[in-house]
């Protein structure tokens, strides 16, 4: 009886926690006006070409010209912009509002951001023992500005983010159950909508090779044995799942496109034949045009600034700031907690239902994954468009969420067991330190999305030909 209070005592603050994101979420797309995402009407183009159209487009189709840089967002996986399309296309039967069609475009993403904090929620469950862990875990992902921000404009971000966080979940819990068919299901889905979504986020895909694949070593009378059986027939299933869902895509862009199955190579033609001089792929600024070294890109104050305040939350065409002591006080949470990852412990609660061995499979993947999309942004910088924007490394949110909030939980333990016992009495028990840390973290984290909310962008836009003043005027 007590257990079943607990769950759904659980439950209802779970889905209390989900309307709060939902909510959040909903803030900024009432608040923004059109544009103010990061190139949000050269994206809408694509939604509104399949919105009127009613078919998908070809990359290089003139109403889907991006003014200056030429070529499309057409050219990449659109997923997101498919759903929005046709979704908006039902919508119209009804009304052809500019401001109601934007409102449903967008809102496609927030529901997309609401689904990403379920799984989220499921991961911490998973990686945590303790519940203010779990959910300190869940509420750094979900929480953070510049996560929610991408919920809510028309973009491809936010479908990848989801991507994520499914198929982090789904390893995890193949780890434990073996891949079973619903996890394996789950997995395939994953990878399906991350394959059609965003190739930045294509990195978790590789990881997730990697750790399927060390799933199949066990240790059988003290000798390391691969089951390739169990492997070939796992692995040839979750194939078989993705190829059918994503295979049309890649035939779509090698039929359109001479060839070029990423579409990557004809999106770089038609820039250079569509591009005026400033913005073309050949002459526009970069630091490798330039003649710049990598370092010397990645050494300037403006590049470091940028990136890390954009990773945390700008918002806007990125020029919409948080106060500076906010984004002091998130850049402290994440380097005590990364650092403090690396601590020698001899109690180690993180992904208790896994071996030791498993864990470090795991520690590995998550590294990977935040290098490989580390690299591809910094590469993207140096070599094709210098833009320094941290959405383009939420791919790896999670992971890095991941070190930073097992590093916390390390640094309690590693105080109690290297600090004398008498320290530990009363009020200052481990366990009330942790809640009073923790508890101030997840404090902050709110104060921070009121105070962005309600003294950054309300102040803004209210009055602005944004949705809230449209449907306020009816």
């Amino acid at each position: 009886m007590k257990s079943k209070k607990l769950w759904k005592k659980e439950f209802l603050l779970e889905i209390c926690f989900y309307l709060f994101v939902f909510c959040m979420i909903l803030g900024f797309i009432l608040l923004q006006p059109f544009g103010e995402g990061p190139d949000e009407s050269n994206r809408y183009k694509v939604t509104e070409y399949i919105r009127v159209h009613g078919e998908l487009p070809h990359g290089a189709d003139e109403e889907l010209h991006i003014v200056g840089y030429g070529a499309s967002y057409a050219f990449q996986p659109i997923l997101s912009y498919i759903i929005q399309g046709y979704f908006n296309r039902f919508i119209s039967l009804f009304t052809t509002e500019f401001q109601v069609l934007l409102f449903f475009a967008r809102l496609i993403n927030a529901i997309t951001g609401v689904i990403m904090a379920v799984f989220v929620r499921k991961m911490s469950k998973l990686i945590f023992d303790r519940p203010l862990l779990a959910w300190a875990f869940t509420m750094g992902i979900c929480l953070l500005p510049q996560n929610l921000f991408i919920h809510s404009y028309v973009n491809t971000d936010s479908m990848a983010a989801l991507a994520t966080a499914i198929i982090i979940y789904a390893l995890i819990k193949g780890y434990q159950d073996y891949f079973q068919m619903g996890t394996s299901i789950t997995l395939s889905i994953g990878i399906a909508l991350c394959a059609l979504s965003y190739y930045n986020a294509y990195g978790i895909i590789i990881c997730a090779i990697i750790l399927f694949f060390l799933r199949f070593f066990q240790r059988v009378d003290g000798k390391l044995k691969f089951h390739y059986l169990d492997f070939l027939k796992k692995g040839s299933y979750i194939s078989l799942l993705v190829l059918s869902a994503i295979s049309w895509w890649f035939i779509r862009n090698y039929l359109l496109y001479d060839g070029d199955i990423l579409g990557m190579t004809a999106r770089k033609i038609n820039a250079i034949e569509t591009s005026t001089p400033e913005y073309s792929p050949l002459t526009k600024f970069t630091y490798y045009n330039e003649g710049y070294s990598f370092f010397e890109m990645v050494n300037t104050q403006n590049f470091r600034m940028l990136l890390s305040n954009s990773f945390i939350g700008l918002f806007g065409p990125m020029n919409v700031y948080m106060q500076v002591g906010i984004y002091r006080i998130f850049k402290a949470i994440f380097l005590v907690g990364a650092l403090s990852f690396f601590l020698p412990v001899k109690e180690n609660t993180i992904l208790s239902g896994l071996s030791k061995l498993r864990k470090l499979h795991f520690n590995f993947m998550m590294l990977l994954n935040i290098s490989i999309v580390t690299f591809l942004c910094m590469y993207y910088n140096y070599t094709w468009d210098y833009q320094p924007q941290g959405r383009y490394l939420l791919p790896m949110l999670i992971s890095v969420m991941y070190f930073v909030y097992s590093g916390w939980e390390k640094l309690f333990i590693f105080l109690h067991e290297r600090l004398p016992s008498s320290l530990w009495k009363g009020f200052f028990q481990l366990n009330n330190l942790r809640k009073i840390i923790i508890g101030s973290i997840l404090v902050f984290f709110i104060f921070a999305l009121f105070n962005n909310l309600f003294t950054v962008l309300a102040p803004r836009y209210l009055g602005t030909d944004n949705i809230l003043t449209f449907f306020m005027s009816r």
